[in-house]
């Protein structure tokens, strides 16, 4: 579905948006930007529908009308999409359209999910092998054929749209548009969906009217999974502070509850400080044959662990969230790691954690990991260690 009731937060967002089509003061050309984890692209979605919806509401589209119907199924004849594409084959010029039966499936699955699922999802698609492995971009073949999509009449409805996700992947191909964006077409609106405006064409940033997207606040989420996944209180609570107002992270930890991320923790911390090579070497293979995500949700809750420990160190216990077991482990961690070794793991696992996502060898960086882990529970002092680590990482 593709409606404002989905949205978990923003609703400021929402009220002005639904406003704007209200009061006939829809802006031709909208940059939805927010970080990593926000909820443009659900957004930029459930506002084309509702500028189509043929029975729109006071506060959302209707969902019943054919509008809604086939906005909802990424099928309306006019609503069009660019997304960044990798080649099926070497030589070729490709664009979107190419790829719209995946889109439509990956954004089924999920339109939280972020750009580098989507260039996996294509990179596991591609037939030639020697191939796999690039780097999406959204071409001049592209945006050529985006003028020529919206240079022609509506279809169907009161309006033209086009979602273009991550315009970061234009390049210089995107001074094309520039034309496209000063004078649309009548009736056109253009939705930009970005995460990092540093890596937009000023060009374009300047033609767009800036909509900023805010990561979930722990209660948007909390309420979310407590209506949406009916989960009890204390779990909602704890995913909300894993999540870290990122949408990407709130279904995968969910369908990654069932891990025992503090028994893998205490395995490994035991084996680290034992100096326990057959049991890391077990341990490694263990993880590594997890999925991606079983694995960033493991970097993810020892992150979360160590920032309480640094609460704790600077004696913040009224902040602690974690309680129980884990505020035991905390504390047991807390002596063996002072101040400067924590914020070196803290930084360490945060370039784990990218790695992860983009398909490092899950064996190979574990295996470092514990044996960062090895040496910083050990008693030698950090400057031992850390400028390898430092620029290894």
């Amino acid at each position: 579905m593709s409606m404002f009731k989905e949205i978990y937060g923003n609703k400021n967002v929402i009220d002005e948006l639904i406003e704007g089509v209200r009061s006939n003061r829809v802006s031709h050309a909208q940059l939805f930007l927010g970080p990593q984890g926000n909820e443009g692209l659900p957004m930029a979605m459930a506002y084309a529908t509702y500028l189509l919806c043929e029975d729109k509401g006071e506060q959302d589209s209707c969902g019943k009308c054919s509008a809604c119907i086939k906005a909802n199924k990424w099928i309306h004849p006019d609503i069009h999409f660019s997304f960044p594409v990798i080649t099926r084959k070497s030589g070729e010029k490709t664009k979107s359209v190419v790829w719209i039966q995946e889109w439509r499936q990956f954004l089924q699955d999920g339109a939280q999910r972020n750009v580098f699922d989507w260039i996996q999802i294509m990179n596991d698609k591609l037939a030639e092998k020697t191939v796999r492995g690039k780097q999406g971009n959204i071409t001049t073949e592209e945006c050529h054929d985006i003028i020529s999509k919206l240079s022609l009449k509506a279809f169907e409805g009161e309006y033209k749209i086009l979602i273009m996700w991550m315009p970061e992947y234009l390049g210089a191909a995107g001074n094309i548009l520039l034309n496209l964006l000063e004078e649309p077409p009548e009736d056109t609106v253009l939705l930009l969906v970005a995460q990092n405006q540093d890596l937009i064409l000023n060009t374009l940033k300047s033609r767009t009217q800036l909509v900023k997207i805010n990561r979930l606040s722990d209660e948007n989420i909390i309420k979310a999974c407590l209506d949406k996944f009916q989960l009890g209180k204390e779990e909602a609570s704890k995913i909300a502070h894993l999540a870290e107002g990122d949408i990407n992270e709130i279904e995968n930890l969910i369908s990654n509850a069932d891990n025992d991320n503090e028994t893998l923790l205490k395995e490994i911390l035991n084996l680290a400080v034992s100096n326990n090579g057959i049991g890391i070497s077990k341990w490694v293979d263990r993880i590594a044959s997890t999925g991606r995500e079983s694995q960033k949700g493991f970097i993810k809750y020892l992150l979360q662990i160590l920032r309480e420990c640094v609460l704790f160190k600077y004696g913040n216990e009224s902040l602690l969230r974690l309680k129980g077991a884990e505020h035991v482990l905390v504390e047991k961690l807390s002596s063996r790691l002072d101040i400067e070794k924590t914020e070196l793991l803290i930084t360490i696992l945060n370039k784990k954690h990218y790695y992860i996502e983009r398909n490092a060898h899950p064996k190979i960086l574990f295996f470092d990991l514990t044996l960062l882990l090895t040496e910083l529970l050990s008693d030698r002092a950090i400057s031992d260690y850390k400028r390898s680590y430092t620029t290894m990482a």
